[in-house]
């Protein structure tokens, strides 16, 4: 919270009784202060006194009460009645308040607070230690949102009976702003988490036999993308060892993988893959049977002007999509079932590509 008050400790005062209007105050090089108030009064050249609709007004701040009293001899301000102190677009109010202006310390009692960058509540006491440090008895605090703002993080793992397990890691925030508002630690350090992860699952583990059904979902958070869940995912795995001098295994897997996009179209996917010897050379080779159904009705849109949009030249890369022409202008209309299959060979190591065999079968359903 910001430092409440900030007049300077030292003021050049003079003996007066002032009716109403207002009186500069001048301290030395620094800008012009003024007091405002029905009546102002000073003694010596260390005190003033304003009564009546008191203000102190700063080029940052604003100091309203009943009454008004600072000491300069011992930097304190006393307000009271009615105390309302605006700083920065921040405002306190209270019944008084007491504060050491320079050293940026001091108490008010029973405030109500507002702050500029949203978010209200009151208090029993505010006590402000420092310009960094303020502390709050008995506080609430409000902020624009309708009902309330959480993180949700929570992990559990259970071993069950004949290697059976199972777990889940569940992930979750209110809104958008959250990571930045109230995550605990240092964001220009460790990032902005952008990603929560909602998964659950069983596990299978006796012998030479291992399996694992999930589900996995993601909360995504702008501007990331969203990634694709597993709804489900089935992997199967069998391996043995040093069986006659041999190792061997096999492994089967099977995901649905889903996105939260804006369009219709879903997409899933099954591969099979095993490792294979070619060559003198180890590979990664893949099965991967792939079907995509688009349907998309016919609509009349000879009445919107054609700017950059064409029919899109066949080729592998259009094989899969749902719209055959290229540009924003226009939405093809169709009826059509793909059925393809595709190989490939990987290098098991890093994962790069080193050829690939495809075909497919392209039939329309019906007429669009």
């Amino acid at each position: 919270m910001a430092a409440l008050l900030a007049l300077p400790a030292s003021m050049p005062l003079c003996a007066f009784s002032q009716p109403p209007g207002q009186h500069p105050l001048r301290a030395g090089h620094g800008a012009a202060k003024f007091v405002l108030g029905d009546q102002i009064e000073a003694q010596g050249e260390q005190q003033v006194t304003v009564s009546g609709a008191a203000e102190v007004r700063t080029p940052t701040l604003v100091i309203k009460g009943d009454r008004l009293h600072y000491d300069a001899a011992t930097d304190q301000a006393d307000a009271y009645g009615n105390v309302r102190i605006i700083n920065k677009g921040n405002t306190f109010s209270g019944p008084e308040a007491h504060l050491k202006v320079k050293a940026n310390e001091g108490y008010m009692l029973s405030p109500h607070y507002h702050f500029n960058a949203g978010g209200s509540g009151s208090a029993q006491r505010i006590d402000v230690l420092d310009p960094e440090r303020t502390v709050i008895t008995h506080g609430t605090y409000t902020g624009f949102m309708q009902s309330r703002r959480y993180a949700i993080y929570a992990q559990h793992r259970h071993q069950l009976k004949n290697g059976l397990g199972a777990y889940f890691n569940y992930n979750r925030v209110s809104d958008h702003t959250y990571p930045e508002d109230l995550t605990a630690g240092n964001i220009f350090m460790h990032g902005t988490q952008l990603l929560y992860q909602q998964e659950a699952g069983l596990t299978y583990n006796q012998g030479p036999w291992s399996a694992l059904a999930r589900v996995q979902r993601w909360q995504t958070l702008p501007p990331s993308a969203a990634p694709y869940g597993r709804e489900p995912e089935l992997n199967v795995k069998y391996e043995r060892y040093d069986e006659y001098g041999f190792d061997f295994g096999a492994q089967a897997n099977y995901s649905r993988f889903r996105i939260a996009t804006a369009d219709l179209t879903e997409d899933s996917g099954l591969v099979f893959e095993r490792a294979v010897r070619f060559l003198g050379t180890e590979y990664i080779q893949t099965l991967e049977p792939r079907l995509y159904y688009v349907y998309t009705p016919y609509r009349e849109q000879n009445f919107m002007p054609l700017f950059d949009t064409a029919e899109a030249d066949f080729g592998l890369a259009e094989i899969y999509t749902e719209n055959t022409f290229v540009g924003n202008d226009r939405v093809a209309d169709a009826s059509r079932l793909t059925a393809g299959i595709t190989t490939r060979f990987t290098d098991p190591v890093t994962g790069d590509e080193r050829g690939r065999i495809g075909g497919l079968i392209m039939a329309s359903i019906a007429a669009a």
